[in-house]
Formats: C-alpha cells, sequence, structure tokens
C-alpha cells in the first residue's frame, strides 16, 4: 500500500485537512487506497481540532518529548561522530557546556543541532578548541536571536 508523508502538518489549513480526507475515501477492492501520515509540531493537534471529520479518522498518534540534558549530550556526540569526529580526541563541547545549551534549545533537537552548529563554526573563527560555558553564555550574548528559543 503506498504511503504518503506530510511534513510539517501543522502547517495545514482546514481546507487541507477537508482535501486530504477527501482522498482517503478513495479506495481499492482490497481496503485503502493510500495511508497518511501528518508529522508536526504540537500545534497539530490543536489543528486537527478544527477539522473535526479528518481528526476523527486519526487511528494512532504519538508525540516526542523534548530531549533531557543527557539525551541532549548522546545527540551531539552522535552527530560529532557521524561527522567524523574521533571519540578518543578531547571533547569537543565541556561536559558543563550541555546543561546552557539545553537550556536555551528546550531539549528541541533542531534547535540544538543548529545551536551546535554555530557555536562549532564561531569556535574555528575564533581559533578555540574547546566549547565551554564561558564561550556559550559570550555567544548568547552576542547572538541575541537564539534567546527567541528561550523566551
Amino acid at each position: 500500500m503506498p504511503l504518503i508523508i506530510v511534513d510539517e502538518a501543522h502547517e495545514l489549513s482546514v481546507e487541507q485537512f477537508v482535501e486530504l480526507r477527501r482522498l482517503l475515501n478513495f479506495g481499492t477492492p482490497g481496503g485503502k487506497a493510500f495511508q497518511l501520515i501528518l508529522l508536526g509540531r504540537p500545534e497539530l493537534d490543536i489543528n486537527l481540532r478544527d477539522a473535526p471529520d479528518f481528526n476523527d479518522r486519526v487511528a494512532t498518534r504519538s508525540s516526542l518529548d523534548p530531549l533531557t540534558p543527557d539525551d541532549t549530550r548522546s545527540l551531539i556526540e552522535y552527530r560529532l561522530l557521524a561527522a567524523g569526529r574521533d571519540s578518543k580526541q578531547r571533547p569537543l563541547f565541556a561536559d558543563e557546556a550541555i546543561l546552557p545549551i539545553w537550556r536555551e534549545t528546550r531539549g528541541y533537537p533542531r534547535s540544538i543541532c543548529l545551536l551546535c552548529l554555530h557555536l562549532c563554526l564561531e569556535l574555528l573563527v575564533q581559533g578555540g578548541t574547546q566549547i565551554d560555558v564561558p564561550f556559550v553564555e559570550a555567544f548568547l550574548e552576542h547572538h541575541q536571536q537564539y534567546r527567541r528559543a528561550a523566551g
């Protein structure tokens, strides 16, 4: 059975949910013509309430909670290893730097990865060797756009 995945589904309008519901009405002698998976932010549940005919057809719901500080550390380590960093090297992120990163991003993986990317680029520009708490705090102070995540 074909599978359709809609990312950023929290951006869909009520009219778009109506159209998706109409598409779901099509079937084959063996059952449904396709399965639909919607991926989105928590606002998706709120938006679905505005489209009750579609909402009634949702068979399963699942959500991912924000990461914990330990999960944040694991994500950062995994991404660095995937990028080719040698695990035997001195850690690029000091242990104590994880907590301010986690607080600033509220544990959202996309925000964590983006902030860490910018921290790494800033470290490269400055010729540093490790990202520690003062480095993170100075970066956040200088780059106020990251304060939106905490706001």
